[in-house]
């Protein structure tokens, strides 16, 4: 095989001593200079089979399989040596590094409080642990720590800025700001107080400042992933998505292990319900570091937006377990529960969360839906009373109190509640809701009229409008339907509801049969794999004449199990000649209570009997 032509001397030593193992370790170390780091991994390890147990080498050989990737084999090389040799500053110096980047900062903080007791002062070992203590939320130890390393250091810019990163953490945002300027005059160009001080711009709500600060870090440091980072929050928030993107994914690109970008898109992914894509990122963030906090929440609500319930749970556990009081992480293993039933677990997981902050909004809510859905109206109502309270959570008290309402069938006062809520923070959702209530309180006309005026105001409201249509068809007027949905396709010609349920009603209502098909085949189009626009698309099929590439695509569509699409199975079965495949799928789905089409479902039957 090729070698790298630059190694010289010690491959050649390599070639004629293959058993020496002095001449092998430093090859190794070579390799692993160079970042060749299989070529390291294979010396090392032959090194380190012949030698017993040594620190030295076992601690190489960590740092190269933790840089190929292989953080459990790294681990456990690291750990050996430091097992091996536990008086080793620099092993195990080593060793709380990798739990550090790993993101599991218990144990760091454990190996280099061991460490300080063992060495006195020993200023890289101090630094590290005071950056575990920032990690790990112990802010009054870091600034202990940061005031003590300014008295030793007192021309260095490293301790004011861990002191400032330090009251960033504490909420002092006054003295967090003074440390940082403090390190700036020491040393201007330092990065950590720039991207500080543009945090705390943020934070006041000076944009173009914050914007200055993320510039100046990036002239000496072009794909610094946290200035790119701020960057991009601040174009998304100026509706600048194209540019925030392209801003985290250079630093993505040009940063393998930096955390900050893949956390950043994931994120983002989720809010934009791409589940899909947020899992590939989140898998990143979580190989870099899998015992950091944040990249196993984002992991864990990426997999169960992906619909991975199992999945999602044992990582949120995991979370709890390693950050037990980080609420956030109890909220989302809570929505975990939720999303498979069990309100029980949901509730206890909540319960926790309110006990590291009591002031948790989203946990109030969640819990006081919980307390509705099993029948303790009276305490999801003190929930949503007491969130109306505060300026913060109004809207959300309101919005609870209209589910409340609803469910306790209480249509007209749920009207009011989300009224409230509406008039503090407009929003399609409580549209929505507003018009659920006026229509299960029979003021459907009140219900029209809202959404027309929304949608006067938001024309592009889609969801809005889909509403609107559907009301119109179930309310017998298809005529305002139709118009409806074809002003959501002039507007969104690919979207795939509306051709589909245009198509549907061209069917039913006006019989235009060709047109659509020509609608429900471009709604395949756009969504091949949905079962509502296959039965749509594979029903019409049949209806046209083409039965057995209809029947194709209703086999596909009922293996959802939906009763109505295994009824147009049935009824293109028998079409075709296939009678006692008909009779098979109408006697399952009629076990079915009720289904739209039981009637018809019946009378076939009867029919091929």
């Amino acid at each position: 095989a090729l070698r790298p032509p630059c190694i010289g001397p010690p491959y050649k030593a390599a070639s004629s001593s293959p058993e020496n193992i002095n001449v092998q370790t430093m090859l190794g170390k070579t390799y692993l200079q160079l970042g060749h780091y299989d070529e390291a991994q294979q010396r090392l390890a032959f090194a380190a089979s012949k030698s017993g147990e040594n620190a030295e080498l076992l601690t190489l050989l960590g740092v190269s399989r933790f840089k190929e990737g292989d953080t459990d084999a790294a681990l456990l090389e690291l750990e050996k040596a430091a097992a091996v040799d536990p008086t080793n500053v620099g092993v195990r110096g080593t060793l709380a590094k990798a739990y550090l980047n790993l993101g599991d900062t218990e144990r760091a903080i454990k190996e280099l409080e061991g460490l300080s007791e063992q060495t006195g002062q020993n200023r890289q070992a101090e630094v590290m642990l005071l950056l575990a203590y920032i990690r790990g939320g112990e802010y009054d130890k870091s600034l202990g720590l940061a005031n003590k390393l300014s008295e030793q250091v007192p021309e260095s810019p490293l301790p004011p800025a861990l002191a400032g990163l330090s009251y960033e953490g504490k909420q002092d945002f006054e003295s967090a700001q003074k440390s940082y300027e403090t390190a700036l005059e020491i040393a201007p160009g330092n990065s950590m107080a720039k991207l500080g001080l543009a945090r705390l711009a943020i934070h006041a709500g000076n944009i173009d400042s914050a914007r200055d600060r993320y510039q100046s870090v990036l002239e000496s440091d072009k794909n610094n992933p946290q200035a790119l980072v701020g960057l991009a929050k601040i174009l998304g928030d100026e509706g600048k998505l194209d540019e925030a993107i392209k801003k985290v994914e250079q630093a993505r690109e040009n940063n393998p292990t930096a955390l900050e970008p893949r956390l950043f898109l994931a994120e983002y992914y989720l809010r934009n319900n791409l589940p899909s894509q947020a899992l590939a990122l989140a898998t990143e963030a979580a190989t870099i570091a899998p015992h950091d906090a944040r990249a196993l929440a984002v992991l864990g609500r990426a997999q169960l937006g992906e619909g991975m319930a199992e999945e999602a749970e044992k990582t949120l556990k995991t979370l709890v377990d390693k950050a037990p009081h980080w609420v956030d992480g109890h909220f989302y293993l809570a929505q975990t529960y939720v999303f498979g039933g069990d309100l029980a677990s949901a509730e206890d997981s909540l319960i926790k969360a309110l006990q590291n902050d009591p002031n948790h909004a989203a946990s109030k809510l969640t819990l006081g839906t919980i307390y509705a859905r099993t029948g303790r109206s009276g305490r999801a109502l003190e929930i949503a009373r007491n969130l109306q309270r505060s300026k913060d959570s109004q809207v959300g008290g309101f919005k609870l109190e209209g589910d409340v309402l609803m469910i306790d069938d209480k249509p007209n006062d749920a009207t009011r509640a989300y009224q409230k809520a509406f008039d503090l923070s407009p929003s399609s959702n409580l549209v929505l809701k507003i018009v659920g209530s006026q229509r299960a309180g029979g003021e459907l006309q009140n219900a029209f009229a809202t959404l027309e005026q929304w949608l006067e105001n938001y024309p592009g409201d889609t969801t809005a409008r889909l509403y609107l249509a559907s009301a119109y068809h179930s309310d017998g007027n298809a005529k305002r339907a139709i118009a409806e949905y074809e002003t959501i396709i002039e507007q969104y010609p690919n979207n795939g509801g509306a051709l589909n349920n245009l198509a549907w009603l061209y069917h039913e209502e006006l019989n235009e049969n060709e047109k659509a098909l020509t609608l429900a085949k471009k709604a395949h189009q756009s969504e091949p794999n949905d079962a509502a626009i296959m039965d749509t698309y594979g029903w019409l099929l049949v209806e046209t004449g083409s039965v057995e590439q209809g029947l194709g695509l209703l086999y596909k569509a009922a293996a959802s199990g939906n009763s109505s699409i295994r009824y147009h199975l049935a009824s293109a079965l028998a079409r075709s000649g296939q009678k006692d495949k008909a009779l098979a799928e109408l006697d399952a789905i009629l076990q079915d209570e009720a289904f739209p089409e039981k009637k018809q479902a019946e009378a076939l039957r009867q029919e091929l009997r």
